[in-house]
């Protein structure tokens, strides 16, 4: 069991991955191929995930710690899912599907922290 400092540090590890990828040129060449909408669903986890680390790493982690350890099956499930959609650009909707359960968790610590 990761102790909550482990849980941020995964979590945005995952998430730089995760930017880093769909930054590639590999990932450039397979999104093009992609129908309007999913390229569009692509755009906008970018920008979702480029807050989800911004937010993270700004927040305290004595602010963040109760939600982290609430979550932490969730975010070790996401950590993992999108670890092992990232080993094939080729699966879009694989890594999207991922990138977007991720940030869904990362977004409710993120808004605890807003709102605190």
């Amino acid at each position: 069991m990761p102790a909550p400092a482990e849980l941020k540090d995964m979590t945005l590890k995952e998430l730089r991955a995760a930017r880093k990828s769909m930054m590639s040129g590999p990932w450039k060449v397979f999104i093009q191929k992609q129908p309007l909408e999913v390229r569009r669903d692509a755009a906008h986890k970018a920008v979702d995930i480029e807050q989800a680390i911004l937010e993270l790493e700004n927040a305290d982690l004595a602010a963040i710690r109760d939600k982290l350890v609430a979550n932490e099956t969730d975010l070790l499930a996401g950590v993992d899912a999108l670890a092992r959609a990232r080993q094939n650009l080729a699966q879009v909707q694989m890594v999207l599907e991922a990138v977007g359960t991720l940030l869904s968790i990362a977004a409710k610590i993120a808004k605890f922290v807003a709102t605190a």
